[in-house]
């Protein structure tokens, strides 16, 4: 099935004309001759860890590139096989697929022990990675190994709630104009300034020709795995091949759209793929993913449906749930959902899902001409006899519809709910067959956001997915 075909209007709203011609000529197309190639963006719809990898995997056999626009290797994507669990960190999803061109764009920016680490892993579980199969742009920058104690630093006064991992550091050198480049590698005069650069400004004691030797080192052994070109070339010269965009984090970790200043230091919202991977002419469609009915966030930072239960996150093993306190529903969510990161291993806050934020992500980030809507784990709540769902805001007298946009009033927000009754969802693989509960709540979700909901996952499994 070409993902095209699931992005249809929902079901009861009348799409204007041109909408439905728009469709109908892309169907068309598929099918007779494929004429018209397609740009399709996936993001996370609130603060990452949605369960984006699942869906790329999912879709990557349909298309040719599989290509990453942010972030380093503080993402997470996890996709499940039958026979095992595989986390990815740099490399694109589509990895796993045999046949496609996985690029890590210029907006991605690269640690080169971890890239090294992780293509090991993924050759030593029979994954087949080449310089056919992975390319990098030779304008994405590094993050060298004194970039994560410039931020544990800095995490000591501005508690953001990073992963130590230099990602903030190597965006913040970039924009400074004294980041390193993989196209720099090739002139050890410009690595030696612009460490020194940084020697100086961070009051660091660093010898620039060791480390530059284990740079080069480290690159020269990628090289073997991995292309190393110029992607906006690479993209502008293959716009006729279908190009799926991953993003790592989520719209509300954007470091313009989210929750300012607890947030990541790159685009994470659609937009940002165009940033990212230059050369991209335009986006079709675009994916917005999320938890069914509970979002996670990981970090400092307002979360107006946090539920709470961190405080005793430290054990994963399942423990009794009652449904009138919000830390015990918090860790039997937790648990249940292996709400622990990818990355770092910390738990992850967890809150009913929240309608407001849901629709303003939904509205901003709605950039292609198709919008639909991944749905994961919602099989997680399977337990409970009821879920909530945030639908509106509090604030002292007032009750709001929208996001506020500063965070000493986002912090002052209390949900307003409605509850749903709960059926257990697990495995099932057709929407009709999904329980009426289930199918109830999905409507409303349609209905207050006004797109479709196009994929349903209903277990971790590669398999355990609802098409409609």
């Amino acid at each position: 099935m070409k993902t095209l075909v699931m992005l249809q209007p929902r079901a009861g709203r009348k799409p204007s004309r041109h909408f439905s011609l728009l469709h109908l000529f892309i169907k068309f197309s598929y099918k007779v001759n494929k004429v018209l190639m397609v740009t399709t963006a996936i993001y996370g719809v609130h603060f990452g860890d949605e369960g984006k990898g699942k869906i790329v995997d999912y879709l990557a056999k349909d298309y040719d590139i599989v290509a990453r626009w942010n972030g380093g290797d503080n993402a997470g994507h996890t996709v499940e096989t039958q026979n095992s669990k595989i986390a990815l960190h740099l490399i694109p999803s589509g990895i796993l697929h045999k046949g496609k061109t996985n690029v890590i764009g210029n907006g991605v920016v690269i640690n080169l022990a971890s890239l090294k680490k992780e293509v090991e892993w993924l050759i030593s579980n029979g994954i087949d990675v080449n310089r056919d199969s992975l390319m990098i742009s030779d304008m994405a920058h590094l993050i060298l190994p004194y970039y994560s104690g410039i931020e544990e630093k800095k995490e000591l006064t501005r508690k953001i709630g990073t992963t130590k991992k230099g990602i903030g550091v190597a965006y913040s050198l970039k924009h400074d104009r004294s980041g390193i480049r993989l196209a720099d590698m090739d002139d050890n005069n410009t690595f030696e300034e612009r460490v020194k650069i940084h020697a100086d400004e961070y009051g660091l004691n660093i010898d620039a020709k060791p480390l530059l030797a284990e740079q080069l080192s480290l690159l020269e052994w990628i090289k073997q795995h991995a292309t190393i070109a110029d992607t906006v070339k690479f993209f502008r010269e293959n716009r006729n091949s279908d190009i799926l965009l991953e993003g790592a984090q989520g719209f509300f970790l954007d470091v313009d759209a989210g929750t300012y200043p607890f947030v990541t230091s790159s685009h994470a919202s659609p937009a940002g793929a165009y940033i990212g991977c230059l050369g991209i002419k335009r986006i079709d469609n675009v994916i917005g993913v999320m938890k069914a009915c509970y979002i996670t966030r990981v970090g400092f930072g307002p979360f107006v449906t946090e539920l709470g239960g961190v405080t005793d996150a430290s054990s994963k093993e399942e423990s009794g749930l009652d449904e009138g306190d919000d830390a015990s529903v918090g860790k039997y969510i937790r648990v249940k959902g292996r709400e622990y990161g990818t990355t770092t291993g910390r738990p992850r806050r967890t809150g009913w899902q929240d309608i407001v934020a849901t629709r303003h992500s939904v509205d901003v980030a709605n950039i292609g001409s198709n919008f639909s809507l991944a749905l994961t784990k919602i099989d997680v709540v399977d337990g409970m006899k009821k879920i909530k769902v945030c639908t509106k805001y509090k604030i002292d007298d007032r009750t709001l519809d929208h996001v506020p946009r500063s965070n000493h009033e986002m912090i002052k927000c209390r949900p307003l709910y409605r509850d749903f009754p709960w059926s257990p969802t697990n495995g099932i693989d057709e929407f009709e067959k999904l329980p009426q509960t289930a199918r109830d709540y999905l409507e409303f979700l349609e209905a207050e956001t006004g797109v479709r909901i196009g994929l349903i996952s209903t277990g971790p499994k590669r398999d355990e997915l609802i098409v409609r």
